[in-house]
């Protein structure tokens, strides 16, 4: 797996990555236990496994769409004028590092190739 992340200016957050195919859970580790999850972008339940042993389910809300809460933050920024101009920095900032970190790791994709 090939995982990168950046954060910018303490509030932006950057992530690529390439992920295989597996039959095991979704996990994040740290000082004090494991938590494990199922579908990254829009996990079921979480369990923690603590260092000691113990377990905790946290039950997580289904949502059928699980960019809710980005296109809400963007239909409230066009309704109350705020405009678009800081979703269209980032997403031109990210384009820059995802094709920079493309470039350092050789990465190419097919369309790549196309002259447009």
């Amino acid at each position: 797996m090939i995982l990168i992340k950046i954060i910018y200016k303490e509030k932006n957050e950057v992530e690529y990555s390439k992920i295989s195919q597996s039959s095991l859970p979704n996990q994040i580790q740290g000082e004090e236990g494991c938590m494990f999850f199922s579908e990254i972008a829009n996990p079921h339940a979480v369990i923690i496994q603590y260092r000691d042993g113990h377990q905790e389910r946290i039950p997580a809300e289904f949502c059928e769409n699980n960019l809710i809460y980005e296109i809400r933050r963007f239909i409230r920024a066009i309704m109350q004028g705020e405009g678009v101009a800081e979703f269209q920095q980032v997403s031109l900032e990210s384009m820059r590092l995802m094709d920079e970190a493309r470039r350092q790791m050789n990465i190419r994709f097919p369309a790549d190739e196309r002259i447009l």
